[in-house]
């Protein structure tokens, strides 16, 4: 009687250990370099975005391209302030500055106890005549209560209104000191706060 081997055990070990090595060879990890475009640098392979920067910008315009808080300003302050800076060139702090029809200026200023009436050319640049009379009492308490200057008061009007200058002046009214300044084509007067700057809008 031939005695037959029993081998099932061992021939399905060796068929699984087979199909193992076959998954293994199918299923191996790719290494950095059998990557395209990788380098094995975390710094160059790190992601990159397209996406635009959404971090916050600050600018000083608004929308329509002018700077926040600007002022409309007087037309002939370039003019305006010459005459003035010329006019106190001579001595004595401006009260006063008048447009004339010939296109000149009438600046009066205060000089201690001394009130000087210039004419000043048309461009504010040189002094054309000069009146010269006593100041009197009102003149000097209403240039020791003004704690702004006259170019100030018509500067502060320009923050908010165009146009160009016809007059100004440090005069008082109903016991009140406060600079009158009209500009050319309007039919009212700005009432400027000698000591704060306010402005206020005056009917003539």
């Amino acid at each position: 009687m031939k005695r037959t081997l029993k081998r099932p055990a061992l021939t399905i070990a060796a068929s699984a250990l087979g199909f193992g090595l076959v998954l293994s060879g199918c299923g191996g990890t790719d290494t950095p370099d059998d990557v395209e475009g990788q380098t094995g640098d975390p710094n160059v392979d790190a992601p990159t975005s397209d996406a635009p920067d959404q971090r916050p910008t600050t600018s000083t315009e608004d929308s329509g391209g002018e700077t926040e808080g600007s002022g409309q300003g007087i037309g002939n302050i370039d003019v305006v302030e010459t005459a003035i800076a010329t006019a106190e060139g001579e001595g004595g702090t401006a009260m006063s500055i008048d447009s004339d029809d010939n296109g000149t200026w009438e600046v009066t200023t205060l000089d201690g106890e001394t009130k000087f009436e210039y004419s000043v050319s048309a461009d504010g640049s040189s002094i054309e005549a000069t009146e010269e009379d006593s100041a009197d009492t009102e003149d000097t308490e209403e240039l020791g209560a003004a704690d702004i200057s006259l170019l100030e008061a018509i500067n502060a009007v320009g923050e908010a209104h165009q146009g160009d200058l016809d007059d100004a002046e440090l005069d008082t009214e109903n016991g009140e000191v406060r600079y009158e300044i009209s500009l050319q084509g309007e039919r009212m007067d700005y009432l400027v706060d000698p000591s704060t700057g306010e402005v206020t809008e005056d009917s003539r």
